[in-house]
């Protein structure tokens, strides 16, 4: 009884004294899999963020990859060395890639003791561009008439794709016009000011995506408005056919021009009821004075009105 029991314990002990003696084997991560984007697929989106899944079979987190991208079938350019991370899916944002172009990539994972497993290789072909929409929906209206001298071009246009969107604006009174006025601007609104009266302009928008596709519209015009002579001078003071005046006096009157454009005035006085005589010329305010008049004697006077574009 007592030999069995000393052999078993020196059985026992030779177990013990094996296992001791062999060295505990780390195992690789397991081999990467792919969760975006899908293998072969075309992708609109940059910056692209790739996604794939790992796991450590031993527990020896974090995980680091080597991730390798290019347009090569078999890519060896690493873009990213030893990228950690200890969930299971990771994700890495690509920020530079060509519009049109099949990429390849893979990763290798390395457990924290750098043992390696290497991924399969996969790809993906980013999506081609395609130019900005026609610019239209033009303000004013292609064809519009009677347009006032300042006014506010604007436009409609879009990208397929979402880019971003800049625009040159061609602007004069050629059919064809090639004075661009505005160039890159973000915007789908132009003022245009001091436009000359009853001129018909010409324009047209090009539209240029941030990927190099351009979209030019079509040639819109409009006719600015003829001028309008002044309004009639009203409102004298003293009233007409006033009487038992003063022979010092101020002449007053009231005038305006409808579209807003800067007046002068020319003053008419005398006794005759047609006067003739100008007493002054241009003259930009409405008032005038009148000195040393004659006792008991009727006066007539007029106002003409001139506006800067020719009206009277």
């Amino acid at each position: 009884m007592r030999i069995k029991r000393t052999m078993i314990i020196l059985i026992a002990l030779v177990i013990i004294i094996l296992i001791s003696a062999c060295p505990i084997i780390n195992r690789p991560p397991r081999e990467p899999k792919l969760v975006f984007p899908t293998n072969g697929s075309e992708v609109q989106s940059i910056p692209l963020i790739l996604q794939w899944s790992c796991e450590e079979p031993d527990g020896d987190y974090p995980i680091s990859y080597d991730i390798y991208l290019g347009k090569n079938a078999n890519p060896s350019t690493i873009i990213q060395s030893k990228f950690k991370s200890s969930g299971s899916k990771i994700s890495y944002t690509v920020n530079s890639l060509e519009i049109g172009e099949t990429y390849y990539w893979r990763v290798v994972a390395y457990d924290n003791k750098g043992i390696s497993r290497n991924g399969p290789v996969w790809n993906f072909k980013t999506k081609e561009n395609r130019n900005p929409a026609q610019p239209s929906s033009p303000n004013p209206a292609n064809n519009a008439t009677n347009q006032s001298l300042t006014l506010t071009l604007s436009w409609g246009c879009s990208d397929p794709d979402g880019d971003a969107v800049t625009y040159d604006v061609y602007f004069g009174t050629s059919s064809n016009p090639t004075t661009k006025v505005s160039s890159g601007q973000s915007g789908k609104t132009l003022g245009r000011s001091n436009l000359s009266q009853n001129t018909t302009y010409y324009w047209k928008v090009v539209a240029k995506d941030n990927h190099g596709g351009v979209t030019e519209g079509p040639v819109w015009k409009f006719t600015t408005n003829e001028n309008t002579n002044p309004a009639q001078p009203s409102s004298p003071n003293p009233a007409n056919n006033a009487t038992n005046q003063p022979v010092t006096l101020t002449l007053f009157w009231e005038c305006s021009d409808p579209e807003g454009d800067p007046l002068t005035y020319d003053i008419y006085f005398d006794t005759n009821s047609n006067p003739t005589t100008r007493v002054s010329s241009g003259q930009s305010n409405k008032a005038m004075s009148r000195p040393n008049l004659s006792q008991n004697t009727t006066y007539y006077w007029k106002v003409v009105a001139k506006d800067n574009k020719g009206g009277v």
